[in-house]
């Protein structure tokens, strides 16, 4: 089982320990229409692993 006893980014759809490209743009566009549910903060970790390889 993906990620088992680790905690999946909320980015992560799939549960796959990985942010790719699709995701990454998801979680942007909630970030965009509801700034409570997804931060800033979150959104630029999101970006980082996603620029890093996407795996974390």
């Amino acid at each position: 089982m993906p990620n088992e006893g680790s905690q999946i980014h909320k980015a992560d759809t799939n549960s796959d320990n990985l942010i790719d490209m699709p995701e990454l743009m998801a979680f942007i566009a909630r970030w965009k229409a509801n700034a409570t549910e997804v931060s800033k903060p979150e959104v630029e970790e999101a970006r980082a692993i996603w620029f890093g390889g996407g795996g974390y």
